[in-house]
């Protein structure tokens, strides 16, 4: 004959084992942020070129002074380089 359970101690049971399936997806979901966090925030300690690799290149000759520039105001963040000589008006361009 099956015994006899009490309904309370069946929805208790329950209770705790969604309790822990929730907590275990939240640290799933923790633990995936974290290492997103972690692995997209590493970033170079030094660029590819330092400054004194680029004046070397073109002493070389391996680049030319406008290639050297170029770089050079890439690596330090100062935008393009300005253009040589500039159109006087509109109607020159």
């Amino acid at each position: 004959m099956l015994a006899r359970t009490d309904m309370g101690d069946v929805y208790a049971t329950l209770v705790w084992v969604t309790v822990a399936i929730a907590a275990l997806a939240a640290a799933a979901v923790a633990l995936v942020w974290i290492k997103q966090y972690v692995l997209g925030s590493r970033k170079p300690t030094q660029p590819a070129l330092d400054l004194e690799q680029l004046r070397v290149l073109r002493d070389r000759g391996q680049l030319t002074q406008r290639e050297y520039e170029t770089l050079r105001r890439k690596l330090l963040g100062l935008g393009p380089v300005p253009a040589e000589n500039p159109p006087a008006s509109p109607a020159d361009r």
